[in-house]
């Protein structure tokens, strides 16, 4: 319960709010019978708590609503990261989501942007193995989309049938 100045302070917060009203001619407007400042405390109190107590609810409990626009960081123009944007932002604009796409060189190009919170893109593809180069303290992968395949083109007078044929020489990634 209240105490005794806190009542007094909020019997008198509503004596003169009903005042306002009643100088304004509402009270007589909607012939509201003079009702007792005790019991008008009595039921605003209670209703003022609640109501503040359901906004605080809400503002700690409840989650935005997601954002109806994405930027996306995806490859070079006519890339599978590209196509798969473009795939992706005829999906989410089917949800009312726009997807924009911002070409980019790669990768490592993808990190980097998503590692820099003022280039302004949300997600981005980036391939596996490439994370040592930049910063990802606060980037989450969401998981993996597709395996990428990996080519080897060798030059030797025989075939090799596998990759552990080709340890102790030289070989060049990229």
């Amino acid at each position: 319960m209240l105490g005794d100045s806190a009542y007094r302070l909020v019997l008198n917060c509503v004596r003169a709010l009903l005042d306002e009203i009643e100088s304004w001619g509402l009270v007589t407007f909607f012939k509201i019978p003079r009702v007792s400042w005790r019991d008008l405390a009595l039921i605003l109190v209670p209703f003022v708590l609640l109501v503040a107590a359901a906004f605080w609810v809400t503002l700690k409990f409840v989650q935005p609503a997601p954002p109806d626009t994405l930027t996306i960081t995806s490859g070079p123009e006519g890339s599978s990261f590209a196509s798969i944007a473009q795939r992706y932002q005829k999906i989410l604009a089917r949800q009312g989501v726009e997807l924009k796409i911002l070409p980019s060189q790669g990768s490592v190009d993808n990190l980097k942007r998503l590692a820099d919170s003022k280039a302004g893109v949300d997600i981005g593809f980036v391939q596996g193995g490439v994370a040592g180069q930049v910063d990802t303290s606060n980037l989450y992968s969401l998981g993996s989309i597709f395996y990428t395949p990996v080519y080897v083109f060798y030059r030797a007078p025989k075939p090799i049938a596998r990759l552990s044929e080709l340890s102790g020489k030289r070989i060049a990634i990229g």
